[in-house]
């Protein structure tokens, strides 16, 4: 690959991921946290909207990172047997684990927490639905956390893998 559109791609996978986890760590440390200041109708109101428009960006991150990483691994390591016999390869190996389980983690978060996040216009919903709310807050708080870290752990085999 040549220097400009390796220049690009680089930067392409940097700003997918900072786009991923950045948003994480914006969600977990700034909204979730603020949320206190609403009622509960209005923090599932917002969470709602903040959801729809965080999994979207989410996903494409994704795909922009398994494109720009399957270019980047293309040129890193060129045959199937540096990806286990070289110190990049394991690395790398390593990276992607932790990548799998933050998707992993962040399938059960659209398809399972986010949609008790939803509002239901009957009324008589309204007190089950806020314990449900209340719980799949308190779940998202958690994965939350969980997919921080491990981004931080990919973040440094990023950095390791920039070194070797």
């Amino acid at each position: 690959m040549k220097v400009f559109p390796a220049v690009v791609v680089q930067w392409l996978h940097l700003l997918a991921f900072t786009a991923w986890v950045g948003g994480i760590i914006y969600a977990g440390f700034v909204l979730m946290p603020s949320l206190a200041v609403l009622e509960a109708s209005n923090q599932r109101k917002l969470m709602n909207a903040v959801s729809l428009r965080f999994t979207r960006m989410v996903w494409i991150s994704v795909v922009v990172l398994l494109v720009t990483g399957i270019m980047k691994s293309a040129v890193n390591v060129p045959t199937f047997r540096e990806l286990f016999t070289t110190p990049y390869g394991i690395t790398l190996i390593a990276k992607h684990l932790l990548l799998t389980i933050m998707i992993i983690l962040g399938l059960i978060v659209a398809l399972v927490i986010s949609p008790k996040l939803t509002l239901r216009s009957d009324t008589t919903a309204h007190m089950e639905l806020s314990r449900v709310a209340l719980k799949a807050l308190k779940q998202l708080r958690k994965i939350s956390v969980v997919n921080i870290l491990l981004g931080f752990l990919v973040l440094l085999l990023s950095a390791i893998l920039g070194t070797i």
